[in-house]
């Protein structure tokens, strides 16, 4: 996929972005970047809620969600049932 911008190296270029204003403390864009990335991980749980919902609806197991995820089965049930 050389040369093809995938939406997780979108994702990851604009947080690396961010990461690098909030680490500099001596422009006015530090706390641009840290409010940034508190957004972005706002999204992202929006998407991820999203795209849960939608494996539910199609007959995925919260077995199989918790694998995607990497974590327990436990976990996965009490976080987004």
């Amino acid at each position: 996929m050389t040369g093809i911008t995938t939406p997780l190296a979108t994702i990851t270029a604009a947080a690396a972005e961010m990461v690098d204003r909030a680490a500099d403390p001596d422009t006015t864009e530090a706390g641009f970047g840290l409010m940034g990335l508190d957004q972005a991980g706002e999204v992202i749980e929006a998407a991820r809620r999203d795209a849960i919902a939608h494996m539910r609806a199609n007959g995925a197991t919260w077995a199989r969600i918790a694998a995607c995820l990497g974590i327990t089965v436990q976990a996965v049930h009490k976080r987004y049932a």
